[in-house]
Formats: structure tokens, sequence, C-alpha cells
């Protein structure tokens, strides 16, 4: 109970107690008097601690506060009056008080319980709040549920050292010996995880499943002597531990010959194609926002620059990908389901709103402070997502092995993530 509940009551009990034990004696004694002063003190302490919880700006002409003053008016008048009665009032104006009393006692009860009635009822609501038409869909509600999820990061840039591959790798240096995709999601059910997500396919363009339209896949490294599929393998461990399943695939693709040219949006969608209808729901597609730059494409081996606001025609590439499975959430910088919150350390901003405004947001040129906060007036719904990785790097490094975080560490990026309203991607 509110303390400004207890003060109220028991200013209620000492005014009532004055009242009545007056009535009883039919004399006014100074102890009855005290009694009316205490339950006077009593409203005056309770009617503050209402106010300093109140929410809104003082209106005196609001009804539950309007009935509260006359209520204190009363006590007070009747306190001062009975006050004067016992120090200079004749025997016959002490005995005759109790009658004053009782009907000044009566009156003081119809605010008393008009406003615990109105206070109780919520006739002092936020009304002035309005409702927001801007509200999450049924499965990104689901998503934000889950809270923490893991990512998992392995393609030829383990086998390399490098954290951003060339292009230029030979799908003969994958060739991993102890491989086991069941490890993986059984540590990741253990801790707690509810979904993983793989590097279906970096921005080195090595596909880890056996993909139709290019060679730089699996199908060509020695693993499982290329007839490996990493991707099915790696889905149906997590879904074997009650995972759900997300994939990454990078839109800049530093091997293939057509990137930055229209032909090279069809092989993309291709292969969005071939994740999407060959392994099952998809909870997750990931669209990072690092794009164009140097790399192989194809032995040309040269810089090649994009627009980032046109090239991938997002709206319409994002459109092709739910098509195919309606339930998909997509992350990108601008959503259009899932955004990232502006770094790779794994905090949102003290204030983090799920709402921003989407139109305007580029996808790798995005506003990080924008991003990390949020837009109370935003007219999107978009999940904020924190992913940070263990270790310095993303991809595994031998020398980063005695640089993992702390648990100290982990549960400070846990506080500053979900704590403030996102879910946590750990690699």
């Amino acid at each position: 109970m509110p303390w400004s509940a207890v003060l109220i009551t028991l200013a209620l009990v000492f005014y009532s107690l004055g009242v009545w034990a007056e009535r009883i004696a039919r004399y006014l004694k100074p102890w009855h008097v005290v009694a009316f002063w205490t339950g006077f003190a009593f409203d005056v302490a309770g009617t503050w601690a209402m106010h300093r919880l109140a929410t809104g700006p003082f209106d005196i002409l609001e009804p539950h506060t309007l009935t509260g003053q006359i209520a204190l008016w009363l006590m007070l008048i009747h306190a001062i009056w009975a006050t004067r009665v016992v120090r200079s009032g004749t025997e016959k104006a002490r005995a005759g008080f109790h009658r004053y009393s009782i009907v000044v006692w009566l009156i003081w009860l119809i605010p008393y319980f008009g406003g615990m009635y109105m206070g109780m009822r919520g006739d002092n609501d936020i009304s002035d709040i309005p409702p927001t038409a801007v509200v999450p869909s049924e499965h990104q509600v689901e998503y934000q549920r889950m809270e923490f999820i893991g990512f998992v990061h392995f393609t030829v840039n383990t086998f390399t050292n490098r954290e951003w591959g060339y292009g230029d790798e030979s799908p003969e240096i994958f060739r991993p010996t102890a491989l086991d995709a069941e490890q993986w999601a059984s540590v990741a059910a253990e801790v707690g995880m509810k979904e993983l997500i793989l590097t279906a396919k970096h921005h080195d363009g090595f596909a880890l499943w056996p993909s139709e339209y290019t060679d730089h896949s699996v199908r060509r490294s020695p693993w499982r002597d290329g007839q490996g599929d990493l991707v099915r393998e790696f889905v149906d461990a997590a879904r074997g531990h009650g995972l759900k399943v997300g994939l990454y695939l990078s839109p800049w693709d530093r091997n293939h010959a057509n990137y930055g040219r229209p032909e090279y949006l069809e092989y993309y969608r291709n292969q969005l194609h071939e994740l999407l209808t060959a392994y099952g729901p998809i909870t997750e597609i990931w669209v990072d926002g690092a794009n164009g730059g140097s790399g192989w494409y194809g032995g040309a081996d040269e810089e090649r620059r994009i627009d980032r606001e046109t090239y991938y025609e997002w709206p319409r590439t994002w459109s092709f990908a739910k098509s195919l499975q309606t339930n998909l959430l997509i992350f990108s910088d601008a959503g259009p389901d899932i955004r990232w919150i502006g770094n790779e350390h794994g905090y949102a901003g003290e204030t983090n709103w799920s709402t921003i405004n989407r139109e305007g947001i580029v996808v790798g040129a995005a506003d990080t402070e924008y991003l990390n906060s949020g837009d109370p007036t935003g007219s999107d719904w978009v999940v904020p997502l924190c992913d940070t990785s263990i270790r310095p790097g993303w991809f595994y490094h031998a020398a980063e092995d005695e640089r993992v975080k702390t648990v100290g560490e982990l549960l400070d990026v846990y506080y500053r993530s979900v704590g403030r309203n996102c879910v946590l991607l750990l690699n």
C-alpha cells in the first residue's frame, strides 16, 4: 500500500475518533481537539504524498484535486473553531458543539470518499497520452522475446587468418577436419540461446552450400569430398536442439565478376532463392552494411564502388525474399524488421526506442547515433539488435585465444543490450 493511502486512512481514523468520542461524551474536551488536529495533519501529509505521485501538472479544478481541497478546508475550519470553543467558550457551547462536529464530519466524508472513489476508478488517468498506431508484428514480438541469440562466423577466412576475404581464395583451402555442427548447436542451446545465425556467404563470396550459381563454394572444396553442405548440417543441428535458424548472406561479393553491375542482382537473388527454398523455415536473413571496395571480382582485381541507395534495389529484393517465406524477418541498418544498433560493442543507448523512421536510412551509411537510440515519434517498428563478438574479431584467430570476454564483461553487455530493449546477438 502506498504511503499516501496510509496517511489518508490515518486522517479518517483520528478525525472520526475525535468526532465520535465527543458525540458520546456530549462535551468537547481538549483531547478531542487534539484528535481533530492530528486528523488534519495526516490529511495534509496524505494529500502532499498523492501530489508527489501524480504524473501530470497540478490542476486545482481537476475533480480529485478539488474534493481533496474541500476536505482539507473543512477539517481546518472545524479544528480552529473547536480550539476557540475549548479555550474561551461557555460550558453550554462545549456541551452542544458535538452537533456541529457531526454535521461537519458527515460533509467531510463526501469529498473524502468521493475523491477515493474517483482515484480508484481512474479519473486521474493519463488519457492525455494518445495510443500509438505503430505496433510490432506477431513475429517481431516472438523475435524480441528470444532475448539472446548466437552468431557463427566460419568460412575460408577461418583458414586464411583474415577478417575479410579478398575473393581470390581457392576453395581448396576449405578443409575442416573436425567440423561438428551438432557441437555448435548443443553449446548454444546449453547457454540459453534461442537462435543461431551462420555466415552462409561472407564478403569473400565463398558459399557454404553447393550453390548452382557459382564454383566458389564447398562443392569445389576437399571437405566431404566435395559433397558437403554446411548450411544443411547447420540448420539440421540447430533445429535438432530446438533453435531457430538465421542465415547471413553478404550483399558484397568480392569474388563475383559481375559485382557492381546489374547482372549481379539476379545472382544475389538466385542465392537468396536457394537458401529460402531448400532449407526449411528461416527466421532471419542478415544483410550486412559493408558494400563495395577492392576485390578479386573474377580476376579483374580492382576497386568497385556502388550507389548504396539504389544499387541493390532493396525494397524489391526484400519483397522477393518475403515472397519465398512470408514469416521471414530481415535485418539491416534500415530493417525492415530488425535494425542494427549502430555499433559492434553490444551496447544500446540508455534510452532506446523500438520505433524509427525507415525512410531515408541507407544500408551501410546510416546515422549510427539515431540507430542507437531509436525515435519516439518513429513511424516504423523495427526491433533493435545488439551484435558483438566474444573475441576482438568475428572469425577465429589463434592470437586472440587469450582475449575472450570475461563473464563480467559479458554480463555488462547483457545489461546494456537486453536490458535496454534489444536482442543480444553474440558471436
